[in-house]
């Protein structure tokens, strides 16, 4: 049996072993069994696991369980279905007596048929019984799988075709509301205390498809459109789909953009199901901008690959960080060396394109000169600095394979085909737009978590909605903005769960999925996502582009997205099968949150289609980087063969060769520089400001008690920036739900020892924390007393303690003096410096520099959020009571940092040319606020400061704001 099946057959163990045991057991005591009795005994088995079971050996096995026309949690019929494990051992071997119902039809020929077996001799035995299953299972399996290409898609069919209607949630948790009911029921839910801002409250109407046939003089091949049908149980294309396979038949470029879950991953799988029929040699390419997106796709491709009899030698496979590159046990070369010499497709990411396959093109060169086609998936993503390193990429790659087609599908922007122009610099792209898909009433609402300003409830908020839509049966996607906000939620959701017995059964099929996770978690995860297992996904967004996990009733975020693009990605995931659905916004504290809800108070449309265009930027040592790699890859002819090369690489910069690389005048090309090898690419990290991997700290998992190497489990890798604030002796650290306690922390391995903790509280640290300004990068003069700095910086942090935080109250229920090791990372920011000559006035006019400092800083982050449109999660500033100016080496300043670093165009330095109006906004939320000691409209931050709003000076902070704005220093009492 394939090691991938081999959890499904434990869990049909475990199943099989307590149904023998409980039915022994009832047999004398007449005690009638329900489903969830045996759910309960195997906790990793779920109602999903039993469809599947049924979908393997045939429903009839079920019978015995409940009646699949009635709720699972009935109590079962033990006169008709017989109560003991002699009948039980019988009825489960009924089904293969019986006719059953077809299986799925792995190849496509012919109707598969199960094997007929004469009844094995009858025992009462229980451990026989229990073999004698399993027996009776690893047959069918290989019946019914034994030709089957892509496990994972078809163990999610057998999961969908048999699960009953009425098993969708816990018999007496699920009502008939429809989403439009559900949707309108809120406001009567007796945890509503009128958060719902009716301004911005709407129902979008359900569109109809349109539908077209295909125009072009090219057509798919009839087994391609057979092996759609059959697989997908499409019948009629919509016209989007049908224009853009028409283009790209007829050999051209093409841009798709279309709104999420409209088919567009049908639009390229066509025409590469075409051209591998048509060549049998062609090497097609699909870039992906996550992992979890390519693996997603991985397994519909595949699914659709094998229903296809002629395309069964082709291989499909992902190629990414995660492919093993040792030799397998065998001896037979690693899969990287597989994959490389044998796929016809590969689904990849831009960093392994990058950083694996273009260095090494002598071993890559037979899969260049056969590759025909690119295709690049949310194309949207590449957008600024990661934009810029995405588009030198490609033009590498276009320079060691020449005959490419390029096909690119995007959710909607407002100049798709500008923006594909960018990054791959091809003429004559054509667009597609028109969106011909269907999708059914989506119900949108803000929901205002801080109406009662005295009971922020944000995460109970977001538990009450996330019950509400269980107990109705309803599948929903939570978004939160950041790892942190991700684990508070789903535990905030678990304990809501637990205090109801209607809906602990549900505990199970909740999982988180963010960054930060192993491989074998982000497989778990993905795999009981793309199966249809879960009922709800806590998510950051990372699930927010192309990744179907299902049909979704509902998507709640816990948060306004940043962008309009952002709102309807995520918006999109439900409602994908065109039901109705409702997309909730939870508004936070946060300054952009405020903003939307003043906004919609004032009138102003929440929820637009204005979506911004997409741009990347032009930084000429991002070029250069790429001019070393593209050098080392193959020496650059300027004036022949590469010449268009280079002008895609540097623009009209010209001179930017002659920086960058080093003449070879025996070759008459431009060299990589000795400086730059082995591998110049492995030095370029095209997603964050600089590599991080050794910066990297591990949280590893050990058992109480005991340090031992044996019993540690690496449970993730957390960044520099965050680990300072997130990992300290004594904290709490929280996973997937889980709370463990901070043991040990290492600042020298860079490692975190902790153990698992059953409290009901968890921790914020206290730390006195410094930014020293270190390298400007960029700089504007607002006015001309005023220098407003992008550039590096550098945290340090101390920990003086931390504070246990009720997890149901949000109180403080005791605060610990605790001094840890001083830590440093390296990040971005921009700042202000003051001058001598007003920390001397407000200190002469008695009032508080570092209070005034501290509210100032505070305005200056809000301001930046607002007028940025970025989330409180990416920036920081100082909040130290404790600070003493006249101990730093800098002079004092406004400081703003990025908490984690970004590669791309991140807002900081996109505010620079924004400066001026910053700062103020700044001053006038200082100066118009009508609060005497400060409030979250002025000075105060609704989360993120680290003293707790406590020591601010308004008055202080209105002065220096004011002094910025209009250089009134002269005015400041003495």
């Amino acid at each position: 049996m394939d090691s991938l099946l081999l959890p499904l057959r434990s869990r049909f163990k475990a199943f099989a072993t307590v149904c023998v045991f409980i039915a022994l057991k009832t047999s004398d005591s007449g005690i009638p069994i329900r489903v969830q009795s045996i759910l309960q005994s195997v906790p990793s088995l779920t109602t999903n696991d039993i469809a599947v079971f049924s979908g393997i050996l045939g429903s009839q096995v079920l019978r015995l369980f409940w009646d699949f026309d009635q709720s699972p949690n009935d109590n079962i019929d033990l006169d008709r279905a017989a109560n003991s494990s002699q009948h039980l051992y019988a009825s489960l071997y009924a089904p293969l007596q019986s006719e059953p119902s077809p299986p799925i039809n792995t190849d496509q020929k012919r109707p598969a048929k199960r094997p007929r077996r004469s009844q094995p001799p009858k025992t009462s035995d229980p451990i026989r019984q229990v073999t004698a299953l399993l027996s009776l299972f690893d047959s069918s399996i290989d019946a019914l799988f034994g030709k089957a290409a892509c496990y994972e898609s078809l163990v999610a069919r057998l999961a969908r075709e048999n699960m009953p209607q009425q098993i969708l949630a816990p018999a007496g948790q699920m009502s008939e509301l429809s989403m439009d009911d559900l949707a309108t029921g809120l406001p009567r839910q007796p945890f509503y205390r009128g958060q719902i801002v009716s301004s911005a409250t709407l129902v979008e109407p359900a569109v109809e498809a349109q539908h077209a046939d295909l125009q072009g003089p090219s057509k798919v091949h009839s087994s391609v459109w057979t092996a759609l049908h059959e697989t997908r149980g499409i019948e009629q294309l919509y016209s989007h789909q049908a224009q853009a396979i028409d283009l790209i038949m007829e050999g051209h470029d093409a841009v798709v953009s279309t709104a999420t879950a409209s088919g567009k991953s049908v639009i390229y799988q066509l025409p590469i199901l075409d051209l591998l029929l048509r060549d049998a040699q062609a090497r097609i390419l699909i870039i992906y901008p996550t992992k979890a997106l390519a693996q997603d796709q991985l397994a519909s491709l595949k699914e659709l690959v094998a229903a296809v009899p002629a395309l069964q030698h082709v291989l499909v496979s992902t190629l990414d960080g995660d492919t093993p590159s040792a030799p397998n046990s065998a001896g037979n070369g690693s899969l990287r060396t597989a994959i490389r010499q044998s796929a016809s497709v590969i689904l990849t990411n831009p960093d392994t394109l990058h950083v694996a396959m273009l260095p090494g093109v002598d071993r890559w060169q037979p899969f260049w000169a056969c590759l025909r086609m690119v295709v690049i998936d949310e194309l949207h993503v590449y957008q600024g600095r990661l934009g810029q390193h995405f588009a030198h990429i490609l033009s590498r790659l276009q320079r060691l394979s020449t005959r490419l087609q390029f096909v690119a599908c995007s959710a909607t922007t407002s100049n798709p085909q500008t923006h594909m122009e960018q990054l791959t610099h091809r003429p004559d792209i054509k667009v597609v737009s028109s969106d011909g898909s269907p999708h059914g009433a989506r119900h949108l609402v803000l929901w205002d978590s801080l109406h009662e300003p005295r009971k922020p409830i944000l995460f109970r908020d977001t538990a009450y909605i996330a019950g509400y839509l269980l107990r109705h049966g309803k599948r929903a996607i939570v978004f939160c903005k950041s790892r942190r906000a991700c684990e508070l939620a789903l535990r905030e959701i678990t304990d809501y769960l637990d205090t109801s017995e209607e809906l602990r059964s549900f505990r199970s099929q909740i999982m988180s999925y963010r960054g930060g996770y192993t491989l074998q978690e982000r497989r778990e995860i993905e795999a009981a996502m793309f199966s249809g297992r879960l009922h709800m996904v806590i998510a950051t967004s990372a699930l927010e582009l192309g990744i179907d996990v299902g049909s979704l009733d509902a998507v709640v975020m816990v948060g306004m997205p940043i962008t309009t693009a952002s709102f309807w990605q995520q918006a999109g995931r439900a409602g994908r099968r065109s039901q109705t659905a409702l997309a909730l916004v939870i508004a936070t504290g946060t300054q952009v949150d405020r903003h939307v809800v003043a906004s919609a108070g004032d009138g102003q449309a929440v929820f637009d289609r204005c979506f911004a265009p997409a741009e990347i930027t032009h930084d000429p040592d991002v070029s250069k980087e790429h001019l070393q790699c593209a050098a080392f890859e193959r020496p650059i002819d300027v004036e022949g063969d590469d010449s268009q090369f280079v002008r895609d690489i540097c623009g009209s910069s010209s001179e930017l060769v002659g920086k960058a690389l080093t003449w070879d005048a025996a070759t008459l090309r431009w060299a990589c520089p000795l400086s730059c090898k082995p591998c110049p690419a492995a030095k370029v990290s095209i997603r964050s400001s600089r590599p991080t991997s050794e910066d990297c700290w591990l949280v590893v998992a050990i058992a109480n008690g005991s340090q031992r190497n044996a019993g540690r489990r690496i449970l993730e890798e957390v960044e520099a920036t965050r680990a300072m604030f997130e990992l300290y002796e004594g904290g709490i650290f929280l996973h997937r739900g889980h709370t463990y306690a901070i043991e040990l922390i290492d600042a020298d391995t860079r490692t975190a020892l902790v153990t698992c903790a059953n409290v009901s509280w968890h921790t914020a640290k206290r730390e006195y924390l410094d930014v020293v300004p270190e390298l400007a990068l960029a700089s504007a003069l607002p006015w001309p007393h005023v220098q407003y700095t992008f550039g590096d910086v550098e945290i340090a942090t101390t920990g003086i303690g931390y504070r246990r935080i009720d997890s149901r109250t949000r109180k403080v229920v005791e605060v610990v003096d605790r001094m840890t090791p001083r830590l440093l990372a390296k990040s971005r920011g921009v700042w202000i410096d003051l001058p001598a000559d007003i920390i001397r006035k407000l200190v002469q006019s008695c009032y508080s520099f570092e209070a005034s400092v501290h509210g100032a800083r505070h305005a200056l982050l809000s301001a930046i959020g607002i007028t940025m449109g970025c989330a409180s999660t990416q920036l920081s500033t100082m909040c130290s009571g404790h600070e003493t100016h006249h101990h730093r080496a800098k002079p004092p300043c406004l400081v703003v940092f990025e908490l984690v670093p970004t590669a791309e165009e991140g807002p900081l330095l996109r505010s620079v040319s924004e400066s001026r109006d910053i700062i103020e906004r700044a001053f006038r939320r200082v100066s118009s606020c009508t609060c005497g000691s400060g409030c979250t409209e002025c000075v105060h931050l609704s989360s993120g400061c680290r003293e707790q709003n406590l020591g601010i000076d308004r008055a202080g902070a209105k002065l220096i704001l004011q002094w910025l704005t209009n250089d009134l220093l002269t005015e400041l009492p003495t």
